[in-house]
């Protein structure tokens, strides 16, 4: 499991834009270091060099054309761009970069997308990734993508491989698997997954390139939690994986509040009469 602070870096030139966003992410829990300009940027990486990400405007007085991204690039930081301005070029030099996002600054409202992103990358190391295919370099790149934004991974080259992955290593929070792949396919995979581990235990994203237009049912009738086409849009792929670890925490938080008691933590009577009793009789004493 990664090791993640909680420090944010905070670049952005207008105060009041700048002290809303300190203002959100402080709330969160998260440790800020703001700056106005490249200037003062370049002095905040010398002192620190370990934050968790950097929320970069893009035009600043003494920067006017993205300076500061390979700035703070250059010191290996995980970059969030903030953009009063886009088009589709702008867009590829931000991907090239290899910016982890971007966010499009035409309001204050923009903020409701950035805080919920720095708490799902906060979360992320708390989850582990099974990323199946049989391409070497599919799975590398997948692994990539995860690993960029804190996300634990392991690979397996097949369905059966997977199988016998997750049998020993049970903290493994979802599955990204391909369909077409020797020894077992993405959906028999599935289908045998789901006799014993249900979505809200176990989430899996299904990954192909098959012209079939019937593939996506294929997959999300046999149990995958979403699927998405090959080649994917790295923005698209962050969007599904980002979607179903929501939906994996807020399952797991409706769990506990069902099972759990908040003052104490202690597990409920409606969670040990849901458990399997082997070689007892639990009987309901009035």
């Amino acid at each position: 499991m990664v090791d993640l602070n909680n420090k944010v870096l905070v670049v952005e030139d207008s105060r009041a834009f700048r002290n809303y966003v300190v203002q959100q992410l402080t709330q969160l829990g998260c440790e800020v270091t703001a700056c106005e300009s490249v200037k003062q940027t370049q002095e905040a990486l010398q002192q620190h060099n370990d934050f968790a990400c950097a929320v970069l405007d893009y035009c600043l007085p003494d920067g006017q054309d993205g300076e500061v991204i390979d700035l703070v690039l250059e010191h290996r930081q995980k970059v969030i761009v903030l953009t009063a301005m886009f088009d589709v070029d702008t867009r590829e030099r931000f991907i090239a970069k290899g910016v982890m996002d971007y966010i499009l600054k035409d309001s204050m409202s923009s903020v409701s997308y950035l805080i919920p992103l720095v708490k799902r990358l906060m979360n992320n190391v708390n989850h582990h990734a099974l990323v199946v295919d049989d391409s070497k370099t599919v799975r590398r790149h997948v692994t990539q993508l995860l690993e960029h934004q804190y996300i634990q991974t392991t690979q397996a080259e097949n369905g059966e491989e997977a199988l016998k992955v997750l049998a020993d290593e049970p903290d493994i929070s979802f599955i990204i698997t391909d369909h077409d792949m020797p020894e077992k396919d993405g959906i028999s995979m599935i289908r045998e997954i789901r006799q014993t581990l249900d979505k809200n235990r176990l989430a899996i994203l299904g990954l192909s390139a098959s012209d079939d237009r019937t593939i996506t049912a294929q997959f999300l009738k046999a149990g995958a939690n979403d699927f998405l086409h090959k080649p994917f849009n790295q923005e698209e792929f962050y969007c599904r994986v980002h979607q179903i670890l929501d939906m994996r925490e807020a399952n797991d938080e409706l769990y506990k509040l069902a099972n759990q008691d908040s003052l104490t933590g202690l597990w409920n009577r409606r969670y040990f009469f849901n458990q399997a009793c082997n070689g007892c009789e639990i009987r309901n004493i009035a």
